[in-house]
């Protein structure tokens, strides 16, 4: 009669636990450091955040693809190969510090030259900076878990599950509480590379301990029981499809919330931190035997999370930060810990972790994919969000028909038709949404429609990105060639355009404009000006251009002149051949009301200033449901000595919008005029606001929460 194992010495589990913990760590806290530091190369949307996770979730299946195929190799051949792999990937890491200046941060050659798709120029940036050491550090949990089993038999290794997910959360929480307030970016890429060398230091002492142990245990391991024959079947492949949808399905979910939080507040660490968190949080639950939620409450709280989804969508662009945040992060909480405990629920016998882990992966993948490089192709808006929830709202209603355990299983048929509307109504949005829009794109930086409709009491067409209008003509005259929304004559870019001191002498100006919107502000030009546009998306140059929609930028007196791509990499580019000079400097860039960072730090406004004719203006755009940056430009206005004002416009009538403007300028003379003195007033300093740069911001000190 065998004897019950003895428990695996503390400090074996210890060292297995450690590996797995600061792998975990590493993996997910270079996913917002990497991702910060690239985002000004693609024009700051949040695009560049799913794009990367995209490439996250990929490269994890490559990791336990391979993770799975080494486990199936005697263990002298694991150790010789994942050694080797190791320790290419530590002089990789090296090499590229040495030619970079800093781990992990790719130099300026790597810029994108405008030439190439976004979403592979970001695939291959990653590729290069960050693919190798991630790469290995994906394959460490489902690896180590797998050497842990297969020495000591005894021990359960779905627990280093949970705990992987654990310190991937303290990870991600730990980037915007404390790693992005505390640290530049290149100190970030130091400390992680410190930490990523402590962990290839305990993988050696894993393979080492596990090799030891295997070649002490011929018949018998440490715990007192030999190998057991795998005569069992593995799992078929309906199990393997359940685990592959129902990841996916959470990927989905995630991918495509995280697009819709970010897409109208700001793309920034903390609102791709938050989702991503929670999806961790869900791990955790739904693979852990304590921390259990009741299956019938969690049903009913998916449900009730997609019938506030579905509310919030008739109140799109009107609730508060707060609600919008919560609502969207109560969906992705409790639909992926719907689908993660079904996962666990049809979990295989330990000697499958490998596979298991991998089809996980692999859903998580297909969810990737499917959100970043299907759905542009497939759908013109983010119809995926709608999709994941329908699905999520599915899954609940699956899950109460399946499993009769649950004491909600006996409301099966009402619960599964509440089930079915939620899906038949979250489907039903794109349509919804498709109704009233003349036209509809999408592309890498976001989806922009033009409407037609009624405002002011004026028939009008309007250029809307998300939520937000990005500039509205009107129909018929004698408005239709008159400047609108955000940019009438009493805005701070309507002040600052007639007030310009080239202007008053009755000379040419010249102009330059980041972020072309519809046109509006060629409304101002005159023979002899010269308007330079600078628009990142493709799709918005198109519709502002097309005179069958808007017609400022073809009825203008003014030269046009649009330059495609980045702004600030195309006046870096400028720069090299001297300054444009320009009298006024338009910074209007955003997209729904996100906000584009990396136009708004020190570095960048350097960059204006040296296009700046010396009496010229720098006019900034501040508006924001969200956000409040006249702190951020308070900094600015500190930092390079500059004359100032706020200017702050109600929506006047008819066909005009509230806006917040904040001038610049080197000269006092050229906000001295009676008209902008009037309107205009000094910035405020908040003490708590550092200046942003290039390596530094904190977007999460101005949202407003309320």
């Amino acid at each position: 009669m065998r004897s019950d194992p003895a428990p695996a010495p503390r400090w074996i589990t210890a060292l297995f636990a450690g590996a797995i913990l600061l792998s975990a760590f590493l993996l997910f806290l270079i996913q917002p450091l990497i991702s910060k530091y690239i985002l000004p190369w693609f024009g700051g949307g949040t695009a560049v955040w799913t794009a990367a996770m995209m490439f996250f979730q990929v490269l994890l299946l490559g990791g336990y693809l391979y993770a799975h195929g080494l486990s199936r190799l005697n263990p002298r051949a694991q150790a010789l190969i994942h050694l080797t792999v190791s320790l290419v990937t530590g002089g990789w890491l090296a090499g590229c510090a040495a030619a970079w200046g800093a781990p992990l941060l790719a130099s300026g050659a790597f810029h994108p030259d405008g030439g190439a798709s976004p979403l592979w120029s970001v695939l291959g940036v990653l590729a290069v900076s960050v693919g190798m050491p991630y790469f290995l550090l994906s394959t460490t949990s489902s690896l180590v878990q797998s050497w842990y089993a297969r020495a000591l038999p005894a021990e359960q290794p779905y627990r280093f599950y949970v705990l992987s997910n654990a310190a991937s959360l303290a990870a991600l929480l730990s980037y915007p509480l404390l790693v992005e307030p505390l640290l530049a970016l290149k100190a970030q890429a130091v400390f992680w590379s410190a930490g990523f060398g402590l962990f290839l230091l305990l993988l050696g002492l894993c393979i080492g301990v596990a090799a030891r142990i295997r070649a002490n245990r011929p018949a018998a391991s440490l715990n007192g029981v030999p190998d057991e024959p795998e005569t069992l079947p593995g799992p078929g492949w309906k199990a393997k499809a359940g685990w592959v949808f129902l990841a996916g399905c959470a990927s989905t979910i995630l991918l495509a919330g995280t697009n819709e939080l970010t897409s109208d507040i700001a793309s920034v660490p903390f609102l791709w931190v938050l989702p991503l968190g929670l999806y961790l949080l869900t791990f955790m639950l739904g693979f852990s035997e304590r921390l259990r939620v009741p299956g019938s409450l969690l049903v009913a709280l998916t449900l009730a999370c997609l019938g506030l989804a579905i509310w919030a969508q008739f109140r799109l662009g009107t609730l508060d930060t707060l609600v919008q945040i919560a609502i969207n992060a109560g969906v992705i909480f409790f639909a992926c810990l719907l689908c993660h405990r079904e996962v666990y629920l049809r979990r295989p016998a330990p000697r499958h972790l490998t596979s298991f882990y991998l089809m996980v992966a692999a859903g998580g993948a297909l969810g990737g994919v499917f959100v970043n490089l299907l759905s542009p192709l497939i759908f013109e808006g983010y119809w995926e969000y709608h999709i994941g929830l329908a699905l999520a709202a599915l899954t609940a209603g699956g899950v109460l028909f399946l499993r009769r355990e649950l004491w909600l299983h006996r409301l099966r048929i009402p619960a599964g038709v509440l089930a079915l509307a939620a899906a038949g109504a979250l489907l039903s949005f794109p349509f919804t949404l498709r109704q009233g829009s003349v036209a509809m794109e999408r592309d890498f930086y976001g989806v922009v429609r033009v409407r037609r409709g009624i405002y002011d009491g004026m028939d009008t067409i309007r250029l809307v990105h998300g939520t937000t209008m990005h500039g509205l003509q009107a129909v018929n005259q004698p408005y239709h060639a008159r400047p609108t929304s955000y940019y009438t004559e009493s805005s701070g870019a309507g002040l600052a355009m007639e007030t310009s001191l080239r202007r008053v002498s009755l000379q040419p100006v010249r102009v330059g404009l980041v972020g072309m919107g519809v046109g509006t502000l060629a409304a101002y030009g005159m023979k002899g000006d010269v308007f330079r546009f600078y628009e990142l998306d493709p799709a918005v140059i198109g519709l502002a251009t097309n005179t069958a929609y808007f017609t400022y930028l073809s009825d203008s007196a003014a030269k046009i002149e649009i330059v495609p791509g980045d702004a600030r990499l195309s006046l870096e580019r400028e720069l090299a051949s001297g300054s444009q000079g320009y009298d006024l400097l338009v910074v209007d860039a955003f997209s729904g009301d996100s906000i584009p960072v990396h136009l708004l730090t020190r570095e960048a406004v350097a960059l204006y200033l040296a296009h700046l004719d010396p009496q010229g203006v720098l006019a900034i755009h501040i508006s924001n449901k969200h956000v409040r940056l006249e702190p951020v430009m308070a900094r600015i206005q500190e930092a390079f000595g500059l004359e100032a004002m706020l200017i702050s416009t109600g929506g006047t009538r008819p066909l005009g919008a509230a806006s917040t403007w904040v001038l610049f300028s080197r000269e006092p003379r050229a906000l001295s005029s009676p008209a902008l003195q009037s309107q205009g007033r000094p910035l405020r300093i908040d003490p708590r606001v550092r200046l942003w740069t290039d390596d530094y911001s904190n977007l999460f000190q101005v949202v407003k929460w309320y």
